[in-house]
């Protein structure tokens, strides 16, 4: 897996102006930033777990059928 850069504000006001045109305050950036670096490194715990050989968990929604005496 690659080294990925940190989420910066520069990145985030950048991105903004460059992608969908609307210019962002720094402070604004600086909030975004931070919170888009917490969400990339919660992404990056969840891709480090051995899951590669676990197979999801069967779910089984009963079925829901009128009593005789509804109908």
């Amino acid at each position: 897996m690659t080294t990925r850069k940190p989420i910066t504000p520069e990145t985030i006001a950048g991105m903004a102006a460059e992608l969908a045109g609307h210019p962002v305050t720094p402070a604004a950036a600086q909030k975004q930033a931070a919170v888009l670096e917490s969400v990339m490194t919660m992404i990056a715990g969840l891709r480090a777990l051995p899951l590669k050989e676990i197979e999801p968990a069967p779910v089984y929604r009963p079925l829901e059928r009128p009593r005789e005496d509804e109908t």
